[in-house]
């Protein structure tokens, strides 16, 4: 997969465990991937007020490339 990507891993997560990151990044080059310590597997519901702009800032910076 050669797109940019936002994946957003809790380290606390027990479904999706935060070392799926370097498979990700092996896999998805383009990944741009951030760990948050408190996160947990609902990170858009827990921390919303943080992950909320995470995934703004990252659409505005990659919009042309993922609107084409």
């Amino acid at each position: 997969v050669n797109v940019p990507t936002l994946a957003l891993f809790g380290e606390q997560d027990e479904l999706i465990m935060p070392t799926s990151a370097a498979f990700l990044k092996k896999y998805v080059p383009r990944a741009n991937i951030t760990l948050l310590p408190e996160g947990d597997h609902e990170l858009h519901i827990r921390h919303w007020r943080r992950v909320g702009p995470m995934v703004a800032n990252w659409f505005n910076s990659n919009k042309n490339a993922v609107l084409q």
